[in-house]
């Protein structure tokens, strides 16, 4: 993806883009891995915000939106790793779709997996968080600084860990997408 966040000036509609489009899984994905939902904003603006003032002089980012969830779960982690993990339901839910209302077990099912991530391995959640993004292995390695096949293991452990949390004993629909994507 060509981008000109390389510091030789930024287009207004690039700006605009990363707004409307990173900014609120950024932020969701911040809440998820511990933040409140106001440092995840913060958290998440600023990794924008850094992107678009890079020097001219740095090396260019080949792959924007890799490097962007790599500076939001660093920071993430961050904050995280000082004050712990204290996350309201709310904050929990952000950047979910709305269930239906006529469906209460679904958003049961759902609040419930999302506690359950909270008691994850941060290197874990970080990787299924990823993985449910719809990022590759290749991406999730990149971003976590480790090889795929250790990206791989941290997302089946993961999962593995989160069906055991919940109860439930097979990877739904939703479980198996990700993973074909992500081969």
């Amino acid at each position: 993806m060509s981008n000109d966040a390389g510091g030789q000036g930024v287009h207004p509609e690039h700006a605009l883009t990363l707004l409307k489009e990173r900014l609120p899984k950024l932020a969701a994905y911040a809440v998820k891995m511990g933040c409140s939902t106001a440092e995840a904003e913060d958290v998440a603006i600023d990794s924008i915000i850094k992107l678009l003032h890079r020097c001219p002089d740095m090396e260019p980012i080949d792959n924007e939106r890799s490097w962007l969830y790599k500076v939001v779960g660093n920071e993430a982690k961050k904050i995280v790793s000082k004050r712990g993990r204290c996350v309201s339901e709310d904050d929990l839910l952000l950047g979910i779709p709305q269930w239906n209302a006529a469906e209460p077990h679904v958003a049961y099912e759902l609040l419930e997996t999302l506690q359950a991530l909270g008691e994850l391995p941060l290197e874990q959640r970080e990787a299924v968080l990823l993985a449910a993004d719809g990022l590759s292995y290749e991406e999730i390695a990149t971003i976590s600084d480790v090889s795929v096949s250790a990206a791989k293991q941290r997302v089946s452990r993961g999962r593995a860990t989160l069906r055991a949390l919940t109860g439930r004993s097979k990877p739904s629909e939703r479980d198996t997408a990700g993973e074909g994507r992500n081969r």
